[in-house]
């Protein structure tokens, strides 16, 4: 706007003096323990079940964990690479794009039951192109379609809803998966810093403005330290 009274084209700035609205932090839904095993118990020996469980212990989004390139995964090491990821744009259809910045370009260390996981996502797939036969199209995605192509979102998002059902749990977005990531890493105390770099947020404001609230538990240790530290 001032550029435009620059220009001459507004006599006046119309923003000038306008109050911004007060910030209000989004409610953040997530899984309990009971509910991430039970919705594991439904997806176990299928070919979601390794997608769910690195969504619940990493914090990935749904875009990145549909990217995954089984040249991403360091399997000696337990490593994993983020590097890109599936979008569905408008005119365009499923894409695979880079991450715009270098935090949520990352390296991310996995335990020992992920690397198990993917091992036995190697073996789904080998079933799966058997059953696929002709149709296969190999692209080397860790979690693909039937056939081996790119995942649909809206497809994932719709057998999401199914599987909890099936664990007879209340709706939820795939997205909350990357919140009940976020709240486990905190309440087991991992660092704030930490908790940025696996969730690929810019700056770490962002990672504590979104989860310190949501956690009640932190406030509640808090407290108790310091009358310990002054008994």
């Amino acid at each position: 706007m001032n550029q435009a009274l620059d220009w001459g084209l507004l006599g006046r700035n119309p923003i000038k003096g306008a109050k911004q609205p007060a910030l209000k932090n989004k409610e953040i839904k997530s899984l309990t323990v009971k509910q991430i095993n039970d919705l594991l118990d439904a997806v176990k020996d299928t070919r979601y079940e390794a997608l769910h469980y690195l969504a619940v212990t990493t914090g990935l989004g749904q875009g990145e964990l549909l990217g995954l390139n089984f040249d991403d995964i360091d399997f000696n090491n337990n490593l994993v690479k983020i590097q890109r990821q599936l979008q569905r744009i408008s005119e365009q259809g499923l894409i695979f794009t880079e991450p715009k910045t270098q935090r949520v370009k990352r390296i991310i260390a996995l335990g020992n039951v992920a690397i198990e996981k993917l091992n036995a996502q190697i073996s789904i797939i080998v079933k799966g192109k058997l059953l696929a036969g002709e149709r296969w199209q190999e692209d080397n995605l860790v979690f693909h379609s039937s056939i081996g192509t790119p995942h649909e979102p809206r497809n994932l998002y719709r057998h999401f809803q199914t599987i909890l059902k099936k664990a007879r749990i209340s709706k939820k977005r795939f997205h909350d998966l990357r919140h009940t990531a976020a709240k486990m890493m905190f309440k087991e105390g991992v660092h704030p810093k930490i908790v940025q770099e696996r969730l690929g947020h810019s700056s770490i404001t962002i990672t504590l403005d979104t989860y310190s609230h949501a956690i009640p538990s932190l406030q509640r240790n808090i407290a108790k330290r310091l009358d310990e530290l002054f008994e």
